[in-house]
């Protein structure tokens, strides 16, 4: 310890100059310090700020001109490529107005030489497609016309004698047809009251049965010499007696396209008990409107017997399919005649109704019927002196030959 007591004056006379000198130097002072880093540092960024200014004016003004000049080029570079595009779309224009005008000349040169070409001909396949053979035929004519030089001519040709042929054959098949027709039958049914109206042959047999004891039978044959003239006989029971009847049947209308006739009836009756003849002219027309038919007639009766007055005849039908082989009808029948020639005689008449079933025998569809058969019934809804029958029953039966 006293050593290092002893030697204490010794390093405080050295450390204290040592500190004045840091005090008084100026190497050593703050302001010196400060200039000392601060300048270096200032200095360094001056140095870095010129160094970086100068760069950074070099990129804005080096970069931006190029920018700049960059994107002038580009859109100057934009407007040529445009420009460009212009010009050959607009080239492209003026050659395809150049084709198209070069066409349509030769075009024009082709129809003024009378020539077509396959687009103008297709454009007519195209037009006439569908077309009536007759109207077809028109068009090809006329397109000769327009180009009688036409590269097509002989396929055209051929096309119009295919046409013309065809329409000499559907001419015959028409004309085949209208004959078919002409000889067609028509499918009338017979009125259990009335005549036949559509000449057929045929055989017809009627029974009928009337309360309180009215019996009546009509039995009769026809034969039809043509398609619209026919003679028929029988058997004919009616309100005065059981006679022969025997007459023709003229049917001046025979429609098959309208499914119409109308006949002129001239039956003979020759009455067996009493024993007389009479005349019994009529004049009937039928139609059939899909599976209805209608029957309508009018005639007179006149007897040469003393005392006698012509009498008014007259009845309606209608009927109809049901079913492929059942039809439903109604018919009513008029009979009037007068008692004498004094005018206080007044007349005597009976008029009756009959409802029935009709059925039919053959093909299905109704188009080959030779069977018939009508069972019906009914009852006089006037009558006066001449009772018959209060209410009836009767049956029907008919056959058509040849029936095709």
């Amino acid at each position: 310890m006293r050593r290092w007591i002893h030697c204490l004056p010794l390093l405080a006379m050295f450390v204290s100059p040592v500190a004045l000198a840091q005090d008084e130097d100026p190497l050593f002072g703050e302001e010196d310090d400060e200039d000392i880093f601060g300048e270096s540092e200032e200095s360094d960024d001056t140095e870095d700020d010129d160094v970086f200014d100068e760069e950074d004016d070099e990129d804005l003004f080096g970069e931006g001109e190029e920018s700049e000049t960059s994107g002038e080029s580009g859109e100057s570079g934009q407007e040529d490529v445009f420009s460009e595009d212009e010009d050959i779309d607009f080239e492209d224009e003026e050659e395809a107005k150049d084709l198209l005008e070069g066409e349509e000349s030769a075009e024009e040169r082709l129809q003024q030489e009378g020539v077509d070409s396959a687009e103008i001909y297709r454009a007519q396949v195209a037009e006439v497609k569908g077309s009536a053979p007759d109207e077809e035929i028109m068009a090809w004519e006329a397109y000769l016309e327009d180009y009688p030089n036409s590269l097509f001519r002989d396929t055209i040709q051929a096309r119009i004698d295919t046409l013309v042929g065809a329409q000499f054959n559907a001419i015959d098949g028409l004309e085949e047809q209208r004959v078919d027709a002409a000889s067609e039958e028509i499918r009338f049914v017979s009125p259990v009251l009335m005549g036949n109206l559509n000449p057929r042959t045929r055989f017809h047999a009627n029974i009928e049965f009337g309360i309180p004891g009215y019996f009546g039978t009509n039995v009769d044959f026809e034969y039809a010499f043509k398609r619209n003239i026919s003679l028929h006989g029988g058997l004919a029971g009616r309100f005065n007696g059981l006679g022969v009847e025997i007459g023709p049947r003229w049917a001046f209308v025979k429609s098959t396209r309208h499914q119409l006739v109308a006949t002129l009836i001239g039956d003979v009756r020759v009455n067996l008990d009493p024993l007389y003849f009479a005349f019994r002219p009529q004049l009937g027309v039928a139609k059939i409107w899909g599976p209805v038919q209608l029957h309508a007639y009018v005639g007179t009766e006149v007897e040469a017997r003393q005392f006698s007055t012509p009498a008014v005849l007259g009845g309606l039908s209608i009927s109809g399919r049901v079913a492929d082989s059942v039809g439903l009808f109604a018919e009513t029948q008029l009979y009037f005649r007068g008692l004498g020639s004094d005018n206080d005689a007044g007349y005597y008449s009976f008029n009756n109704v009959v409802i029935g079933l009709r059925f039919f025998f053959g093909d299905k569809k109704g188009n080959n019927d030779p069977f018939e058969m009508a069972l019906a019934g009914g009852m006089p809804y006037q009558m006066q002196y001449l009772g018959a029958y209060q209410a009836n029953v009767m049956g029907q039966f008919d056959y058509y030959f040849n029936d095709k």
